[in-house]
Order: C-alpha cells, then sequence, then structure tokens
C-alpha cells in the first residue's frame, strides 16, 4: 500500500483549467478575473521539487483545455474557438510569431488531443448534435476542418489510442469512433 505524496506546488490566484506535459515543460491555462484576458504559461518542471514559471501570454478569455506535440500547442474555449500556438521557444511564448490562429467551431471545447499531424476535438453542444471535429494540422498556421459524419449530444471527453478514438457522451456513454481514415470515420463500437 504506497501513499501519494506531493513534491511541489505552482500556486496562482486564478484557476488552472487544464495542463499539457512535453518533456521538461508544463503549459496552462489560467482563468483570470481581473482582466478581458486568460494567461497562458509555461512552467519548468525539470526539478519536480522546485517548478517555476518559464514564460506566460496573454490569450482570449475562456480557455478550457490545451493539448502539446512537438512546437505546436493548441488551446480550446468555452466558447469553440480553437487556437494554435508555435511553442518551439518555450521560454518565449510571449513574443511575435507564437499565435498562428484560430478557428471557430462552436459549442463548448470540452476536450481535444493532437496525434501525428491530426487534432480531435470534442465540443459540448447543448442545442444540437455537432460534438466531434477533426482538423489536418499539418501546416499549424492554415488547420483544415475534414468532414465528420459522427454526431454527439454532449461531448464530454475523449482519448486516443492508435486509430480508434474513445469518445465520452455523457449519459449515452463511450463510443469508440474509428479514424484510420479521418476524411470518412466511423462508430466502430459503444460501451
Amino acid at each position: 500500500d504506497s501513499e501519494w505524496q506531493i513534491l511541489d506546488t505552482y500556486s496562482t490566484t486564478d484557476p488552472v483549467m487544464s495542463v499539457a506535459v512535453q518533456g521538461r515543460e508544463a503549459y496552462i491555462p489560467v482563468c483570470r478575473s481581473d482582466t478581458f484576458f486568460d494567461t497562458l504559461k509555461v512552467l519548468n518542471i525539470t526539478d519536480t521539487e522546485d517548478i517555476s514559471q518559464l514564460s506566460s501570454r496573454n490569450s482570449q478569455t475562456n480557455l478550457t483545455v490545451v493539448d502539446i506535440e512537438g512546437d505546436v500547442l493548441v488551446a480550446g474555449r468555452n466558447d469553440g474557438q480553437v487556437l494554435i500556438y508555435n511553442v518551439s521557444k518555450p521560454t518565449a511564448i510571449g513574443g511575435a510569431g507564437v499565435y498562428l490562429g484560430g478557428s471557430i467551431l462552436g459549442g463548448e471545447i470540452a476536450d481535444l488531443q493532437i496525434q501525428g499531424r491530426f487534432l480531435y476535438c470534442l465540443c459540448y453542444m447543448p442545442t444540437d448534435s455537432r460534438g466531434f471535429r477533426i482538423w489536418d494540422i499539418e501546416d499549424p498556421a492554415n488547420p483544415i476542418l475534414l468532414p465528420s459524419t459522427i454526431t454527439f449530444t454532449q461531448g464530454l471527453g475523449l482519448d486516443t489510442e492508435g486509430d480508434i478514438v474513445y469518445l465520452a457522451d455523457g449519459l449515452a456513454g463511450v463510443f469508440a469512433v474509428n479514424v484510420s481514415n479521418p476524411t470518412s470515420v466511423f462508430t466502430e463500437g459503444h460501451l
């Protein structure tokens, strides 16, 4: 029987909404109540007993979730916008050329994950069923929204394993979606 041990904490005065870790950095969106901006922060986690901030940048408000792969960080907002950043220099994310652009999906971005050249995104759509979307982000400055024939009502979370994306859809359960051909996805199973 092992016990949990907290190694260190990084305190903020405003809520941290998500975390994405890559190598020695952790990327966190912080919802600020004192301005019309949120803050995207990069933390140095090389020494887990001494977590410190490397850099930060103001961002649009209502960031809910982040993911990172390579030099690309994607942030989702609760108004359905997806923001794409170049984080090749984690110590300078406040500089010019870091924000690459965005796309409006609609609904609240509940979860997203980058896998290779694709971004899988799940939205909570209380008024209709357009919750699962796939972008080709091979060129992160020009993402391409791919057609999706799979619809969900709540879309609350996702995870990927190989060619399968598992989608949590509230009371409807978990769906296994085959994305081996991202332009022609299909539901492979329902749990």
